[in-house]
């Protein structure tokens, strides 16, 4: 996606500097299944998928929630609650919006909590509600296993001596030990109160965030960066999303904690429409807005702006988590193997502000090897580091191939009656047999970021074509290889690279194959060496 939202492009790149890379990415990279046949459920006070940015996915109102009691509802778009406000549907935008969204192809699912935001005695009731939720899906199996994402961009105080005591808050988190247990990755929000999601020291909790078996996701973003109004950012940008109060504007400061998981962006750039109460339109000029409906209790307007807390920075994670689920359908993931799976390919130790022994890590969406600028920005996310045993010899393999390949001219000869097509045949596996008789096999040994091993493998020396840039490296200097795939319009292409002691990297080959041959100085002996670099 070119000229992507900000809160896009900086989730599908590794960490940006401009001294190093030179103009900002604005692309936003993402996998072609981008979420498909993965539902997430919003759980929210107001939603309205009758936007555009919603119509190329399904997405419907499925339950709403008063009280405790729940209301199943059928082929319902909008939903609001006592007041009618745009969070839910900017929030499920970020997710899967047309626009905005980050899994585009995912299912979205609004779970409507019909309280009384304006009543502080009717938000006690959301927990009510959230439960109730979560028996009803549980008892008429709505959620798929390892298909689905339970999303909470809300946040609620809670004593934790009541949390731990409370039988209502021991249920709440017994039916997220369920989900999980079935295969449901649930996200929810830190908040944006800038305190501690789980204070010891102020007897003081944020949930659901708070609780086991939920990623609990915090906000990362330099507010005052003057690149963000064109959807641009510089280095300054990693660190904990920190807005001083402004006029009547409450300060929104990030959450943070030993149990906030993971870090993703504060900033939603918003593109689309808005549904407005006309008593808050009362005295304004309609011909200076946008308006694309108007009837007496409401005006649709088109509406662009930058959001802001860690409500989008949920959706924002949740849709990566689709996207992740919709790319690897047969891995089981729940919000504890997600978690895992996220903080590997995460951008780690990057963000600035974060409480010292607390998790720092800045989601990535692990598609950066189709950026072809990606090599020199995210070496340790996306990139296999390679290290070439010194035993050049597998007497194993040699022979067996060897054996073979005579068993093979033996039956040949054997086949054929014809004189002149046994030497024929004999001519033309000759060649064969001088190879596997006398090439030396490269044992190759590769570390997976990802999955935190190591696997070998056996190579023969045969050149492949490939276009190397440098033959030629010291041995004693390299502290490890890197491969990368990445692309060049429709074409796939390889860059074949070493990373040196002193972290600096060198290209060495680049090309649609995967073979170049090295010589390596200082090692122990000097013979020519063929790396065929593997891509798992």
């Amino acid at each position: 996606m070119t000229n992507a939202p900000l809160h896009l492009s900086v989730i599908s790149q590794g960490r940006y500097d401009e001294t190093a890379h030179g103009k900002y990415d604005k692309n936003y990279y993402y996998p072609t299944s981008a979420g498909k046949n993965i539902d997430i459920y919003m759980f929210d006070t107001s939603f309205n998928f009758s936007y555009d940015d919603f119509s190329d996915v399904y997405a419907q109102c499925d339950m709403s929630i008063e009280q405790g009691k729940v209301t199943k509802l059928s082929s319902v778009k909008v939903c609001y609650g006592y007041q009618i406000n745009d969070h839910g549907a900017m929030t499920s935008a970020a997710a899967v919006g047309k626009l905005n969204g980050v899994a585009k192809n995912a299912n979205i699912h609004g779970i409507l909590l019909k309280e009384n935001e304006q009543d502080p005695a009717s938000l006690e009731n959301i927990i009510d509600d959230i439960i109730a939720g979560l028996q009803y899906a549980k008892e008429n199996q709505l959620f798929k296993p390892n298909k689905t994402i339970l999303n909470f961009s809300i946040g609620l105080p809670v004593l934790i001596s009541e949390l731990e005591n409370n039988e209502k808050y021991k249920l709440l988190q017994q039916l997220f030990n369920d989900m999980n247990d079935m295969g449901i990755v649930i996200v929810a929000g830190a908040g944006n109160d800038g305190v501690n999601t789980y204070d010891t020291n102020n007897n003081m909790a944020i949930i659901p965030c708070a609780l086991d078996n939920v990623i609990c996701t915090g906000g990362a973003a330099n507010f005052f960066i003057p690149q963000i109004a064109i959807d641009e950012i510089d280095s300054s940008f990693y660190k904990l999303g920190n807005l001083p109060a402004y006029g009547n504007i409450p300060p929104f400061i990030s959450n943070t904690g030993e149990r906030v998981d993971i870090y993703g962006p504060m900033i939603f750039h918003y593109r689309g429409s808005i549904t407005v109460p006309n008593e808050i339109l009362q005295g304004v000029d309609l011909s200076m807005l946008m308006v694309e409906e108007a009837t007496e209790q409401y005006t649709r307007l088109k509406h662009e702006e930058f959001m802001r807390g860690t409500s989008y920075t949920s959706p924002i994670v949740a849709g990566v988590a689709a996207t992740i689920m919709s790319e690897h359908p047969d891995m089981e993931f729940n919000s504890q193997t997600m978690l895992e799976y996220l903080t590997n390919i995460g951008e780690k130790d990057i963000l600035l502000d974060i409480p010292e022994g607390c998790p720092n890590v800045f989601i990535n969406n692990g598609n950066t090897e189709d950026n072809p600028y990606i090599s020199e920005i995210s070496y340790k996310n996306s990139i296999r580091k390679i290290r070439i045993n010194t035993m050049k010899s597998n007497l194993i393999a040699l022979i067996i191939l060897f054996v073979l390949e005579i068993a093979f001219v033996i039956i040949g000869i054997f086949l054929f009656e014809n004189k002149s097509l046994k030497i024929m045949f004999c001519t033309i596996q000759l060649p064969f047999i001088i190879i596997f008789a006398f090439a030396p096999c490269n044992s190759i040994c590769i570390y997976d970021y990802i999955s935190k091993t190591f696997s070998s493998y056996i190579t023969p020396i045969i050149p492949i074509p490939y276009t190397c840039l440098s033959t030629k490296i010291n041995f004693n200097e390299i502290s490890g290889f890197y491969l990368q795939k990445f692309k060049r319009g429709t074409k796939k292409y390889y860059k074949l690279g070493v990373k040196s002691i002193n972290e600096t990297e060198q290209i060495i080959a680049i090309g649609q194959d995967t073979s170049c041959k090295l010589e390596f100085d200082n090692s122990l002996d000097y013979m020519p060496y063929i790396l065929r670099a593997l891509l798992i």
